[in-house]
């Protein structure tokens, strides 16, 4: 008898079982599947022997003794069969005993399938539990793999966004443009994992792609002052804006370098523009001495590093630019304040050079003090300016030869008022206010326009009230002759805690000599 073979579901359930449950498992399981045909099951057998063997007996007994002397039962059962007797009766009888021995048999063999699923529920129960507990299995390890391929693409964002901050971190660290493409150069490949990669830059004026900075090359890399044009590898990159591959890169006559190629013995070739703001940066080269199989996400993260790439050239470039025009700003902002000061001295002959000698001694007493090299910046412009008020004096007072009186006195007092007034909106000019507007302040407070006492005076006024004092008593005036140096030296000390501050009296005392 041919064996029923178990489905893969039955079999998935037995190999989820433990040994000692799958040697409880009931036959019709282990051979086979319970909804399979009937005469598979063991216990159907006594049925299909009996029922033969009562018809061989039947049919070997005289036909007179089944229906006379046996009982109705084994008449109906026997006769049929029976075939030598045709009478009419027989024939009738044949009739209605067939169809009730079919359906005597139908109900013997429902009675034993009846006993036999009447005797199963606790494997019927078992098979279950087991069907329940391969279920529970699957869900289970279908729930930790995806648990699984969450982690690992969670991992990657991470890696990537490490990636990403190891690229703007030189931006902070060092501005510089070499610096930052090297450490750029340097991330890229050891996040791609390949051997070599440089940087080609766009030049704006000569519309061609310059050697900027290179990473990982045995031999020495193209120097700054060799040039690619556009019949190259990296010329298509940049006038089509598409990624440019090369699995054999020996194979590439047509680029010059490629001596270079051989000597390092590269062979697979990446070339990635680098476009910000929708503008060509220059040419990211991707070098490889293997050949390179990448997947999908090796190439997303080509394309994104690319991409942070051109954003900090572009950054940087841009730095630099304003460095540039600051600088050119500033120079432009020096040389008017210059001007000013000169439009001064041809006003007042008197005084002429004055600015200009005050601006270098408050710049040596300044530093003697310990003024840091931003605000020396400003000290040089407010010393600069520090007469600019005089503007709004009129000539009558301003170039009298002779004393003033009271009244022109007090108009004369007013010049570091018109020079505040003058400066004030001039937000590149404020940090240097305090010399026009606060020099004629004196310690004990006796001074003007605020009469300002002590420490409450800025620290550059107080330094160049002593200054402007020491060269207005060495120069010569209408009205007098310039005194020798030590007794200048003997008048600022005498006025120290009274007119100036005794510190700033005490270093630039220290310093003339």
């Amino acid at each position: 008898m041919n064996r029923h073979h178990a489905t893969p579901e039955e079999d998935a359930i037995i190999y989820a079982m433990k040994p000692n449950e799958r040697a409880n498992v009931p036959l019709p399981i282990a051979i086979g599947s319970s909804t399979g045909p009937l005469w598979m099951a063991p216990r159907y057998a006594i049925v299909l022997i009996i029922i033969p063997l009562l018809l061989w007996v039947g049919l070997s007994l005289p036909p007179r003794t089944v229906l006379l002397e046996t009982p109705l039962a084994a008449g109906m059962l026997l006769l049929p069969f029976h075939w030598p007797i045709l009478t009419a009766d027989n024939i009738v009888l044949a009739l209605i005993t067939i169809p009730m021995c079919v359906l005597l048999i139908t109900l013997v063999v429902y009675l034993f399938s009846w006993l036999r699923h009447a005797q199963d529920p606790p494997d019927q129960q078992l098979a279950t539990h087991a069907a329940e507990v391969y279920a529970a299995n699957s869900a289970l390890w279908y729930e930790l793999v995806e648990r699984k391929q969450a982690e690992t693409q969670f991992q990657r964002q991470i890696e990537r966004l490490v990636d990403l901050r190891a690229i703007d971190s030189p931006l902070t660290a060092n501005p510089q443009l070499h610096a930052i493409l090297n450490a750029i150069l340097e991330q890229i490949t050891a996040q791609l994992h390949v051997d070599a990669a440089d940087v080609l830059l766009f030049n704006a004026q000569t519309h061609i792609l310059d050697y900027a900075a290179g990473h990982g090359f045995q031999t020495a890399p193209l120097s700054p002052c060799e040039h690619l044009n556009g019949t190259e590898h990296t010329g298509p990159v940049a006038l089509d804006r598409r990624i440019l591959t090369s699995p054999h890169l020996a194979e590439a006559a047509r680029d010059r370098r490629a001596p270079l190629f051989a000597a390092e013995g590269f062979v697979a070739y990446y070339s990635v523009p680098l476009i910000a703001k929708e503008y060509v940066q220059g040419v990211l080269e991707i070098f490889h001495r293997t050949p390179l199989a990448p997947d999908p996400v090796w190439h997303d993260m080509l394309e994104l590093l690319a991409g942070q790439a051109a954003a900090a050239i572009d950054n940087t470039m841009l730095f630099d630019e304003l460095q540039h025009m600051n600088r050119e700003l500033t120079m432009v902002y020096d040389t008017m304040i210059e001007a000013w000061s000169k439009v001064l001295n041809l006003r007042d002959r008197d005084t002429a050079g004055h600015s200009q000698r005050v601006t270098e001694m408050t710049l040596r007493l300044a530093k003697a003090l310990g003024v840091s090299a931003t605000e020396l910046v400003h000290v040089r412009r407010g010393a600069l300016l520090h007469d600019i008020g005089k503007i709004g004096i009129p000539d009558a007072i301003l170039l009298k030869p002779g004393p003033l009186t009271d009244d022109e006195w007090a108009i004369m007092r007013k010049h570091p008022v018109y020079a505040y007034e003058m400066l004030a909106p001039i937000a590149y000019l404020r940090p240097a206010l305090d010399f026009p507007y606060c020099h004629h302040e004196k310690w004990d407070g006796s001074g003007y326009p605020r009469g300002l006492k002590g420490e409450s005076i800025p620290l550059a006024a107080r330094i160049f009230a002593v200054v402007d004092v020491w060269d207005a008593m060495r120069s010569d005036r209408p009205y007098r002759r310039g005194w020798p140096e030590d007794q200048v030296v003997e008048h600022i000390r005498s006025l120290s805690g009274t007119h100036f501050d005794p510190h700033v009296v005490q270093a630039f005392l220290q310093l003339e000599h």
